[in-house]
Formats: C-alpha cells, structure tokens, sequence
C-alpha cells in the first residue's frame, strides 16, 4: 500500500525529471543517472557505474540492487530547465 508520504516523496524526487526519448546503450549513459528500460519506462532506476559487463543500479521504491548489462538500451531522465 502507498502511503500519503510516499506519495510526496515521489512527486517531490521526480516532478522535475523528463525522459530523454533518444535510447541509448547503459555503458554510454553518465554516472549516477536516472535511467528507465526501453522495456519497462515506468520503473525508475538509479544508475551508479558500469563495473565491466554489467552495471549496478538501484530500483527506486525498493532499493533493491540490479545488475544491466553493460550493452542494455535505457532512457536516461533528465531535469527539466528552471524558467528564467
């Protein structure tokens, strides 16, 4: 169940983020991305390094630890330019 908390957390992390729609390959995106697969565009990843083959990343929500592969094509989300 989510919380009300929850809630205002999500929108507060991710209301100035915006997918890039160009896909690109995980071992090109910088360090410490906000990435989504192509596969799966809702679930937000956060993408710490590429460590040879593989990556390791964090889902957001659970924290759980996953392991792309290097060659994985992602989105990277970006943060939507404040208005002069």
């Amino acid at each position: 169940m989510i919380s009300e908390t929850d809630l205002k957390d999500w929108k507060e992390t991710f209301s100035d983020l915006t997918p890039d729609l160009e896909v690109k390959e995980l071992y090109n995106v910088p360090r410490n991305s906000v990435i989504s697969l192509v596969t799966n565009p809702k679930q937000l990843i956060q993408f710490f390094h590429v460590d040879g083959m593989y990556s390791f990343c964090k889902l957001f929500g659970t924290n759980d630890i996953v392991h792309l592969k290097a060659w994985t094509p992602v989105y990277v989300w970006n943060k939507i330019p404040e208005k002069v």
